[in-house]
């Protein structure tokens, strides 16, 4: 089973246009919705914003069901002048700002979607997210966090669902779409 995690049901409309999943169970905030995609079960969980959320979710969801991959999706603000709504980040390092460790996404799930991209027309760079515990609007909060951690996105929950993920040992990856530039 592949879980894809989006923190508001926004993140994840298009893959439920697409997939019309069934509800499975709702665990306030989150809820979990089940589909099948080119013969995978897959699990559809939108978590809620922000770190406590973000982690119910990723236990909960790991505790009760067979997950072999986890994908955490959604919007971040760009770090930096070079990235524009649209472009995506396939999520190489992620970090936090109140955690001192790093997580990485799976190197074989990053060479994957690396290569479905490059297929097409969506700008992409591999990076590093920032994973904030507060949403990050102003130019200069960017800027700063952007030159402190070396990350060129900033998100509020990839960092909280790795580290689950990876204490359990299910390969991971982070993908993100700027929402909003550096200004």
């Amino acid at each position: 089973m592949i879980a894809v995690f989006g923190a508001l049901e926004y993140e994840l409309r298009s893959i439920h246009k697409l997939l019309q999943p069934e509800e499975t169970s709702s665990q306030q905030p989150w809820r979990a919705f089940r589909a099948e995609y080119a013969g995978k079960e897959i699990l559809l969980v939108h978590t809620g914003v922000g770190r406590e959320k973000a982690e119910a979710a990723t236990e909960g969801v790991l505790a009760h069901n067979p997950v072999s991959t986890l994908v955490s999706l959604g919007f971040a603000g760009a770090l930096e002048q070079t990235l524009a709504p649209g472009d995506l980040v396939l999520c190489q390092h992620l970090l936090s700002n109140s955690d001192s460790e790093t997580c990485e996404s799976d190197s074989e799930l990053i060479a994957i979607a690396a290569s479905v991209l490059q297929e097409g027309a969506t700008r992409f760079i591999t990076g590093s997210t920032i994973t904030a515990d507060h949403l990050v609007k102003a130019a200069s909060d960017k800027a700063n966090l952007g030159s402190t951690f070396g990350a060129h996105i900033v998100e509020m929950e990839s960092y909280w669902i790795a580290k689950t993920a990876l204490v359990r040992k299910v390969p991971f990856l982070a993908v993100r779409a700027v929402s909003d530039t550096m200004d």
